[in-house]
């Protein structure tokens, strides 16, 4: 069912124009009848999604995906697929800034894993901290997961980097 509600992170700037929550984002791309219009900034080449759950896996695939027949697989209105390709336009970094760490993640390794292989296909880098992990007190399942990065992290452009 997804959230009825807007997070609130209580960060600096989540008020402006042009800042949106994953639900309104989510919402519009499914044509929900909940959906407001999106309005893109086109001095700003940037999307940043703060999140690493589903929804913001999600996000960044529709809206970082260059190619309007890759986007067809997906249940999304034939009008809907014209705005996405309007918004994209406008978007070349998609930066996805994750607020915990791999172990609160909502992804699973299956979208995750998809996630890069649409990012070699389609040559964008991604930029993960993997530094700050201790596999050891991992479970199985996030040791997946920063396994699928590491392994693409061969194939695909993947800068290491830590947010302190």
């Amino acid at each position: 069912m997804g959230a009825q509600q807007d997070n609130k992170l209580n960060i600096p700037g989540e008020d402006l124009k042009y800042v949106y929550s994953s639900r309104q984002i989510s919402n519009w791309y499914n044509c929900s009848i909940h959906s407001k219009k999106i309005e893109i900034n086109n001095k700003s080449s940037n999307l940043v999604i703060i999140g690493n759950g589903n929804v913001s896996i999600d996000i960044a695939r529709i809206l970082a995906l260059r190619n309007i027949e890759d986007l067809s697989q997906y249940d999304i209105s034939t009008q809907r697929l014209k705005e996405i390709q309007y918004v994209k336009k406008y978007i070349k970094k998609v930066f996805i800034i994750a607020r915990r760490g791999i172990e609160f993640s909502a992804f699973t390794t299956k979208q995750i894993r998809q996630f890069c292989v649409l990012a070699k296909k389609n040559n964008w880098r991604i930029n993960v901290d993997l530094n700050e992990f201790n596999c050891l007190n991992l479970n199985r399942d996030n040791k997946r997961k920063i396994e699928v990065l590491q392994k693409y992290g061969n194939q695909i452009p993947i800068d290491y980097y830590r947010l302190n």
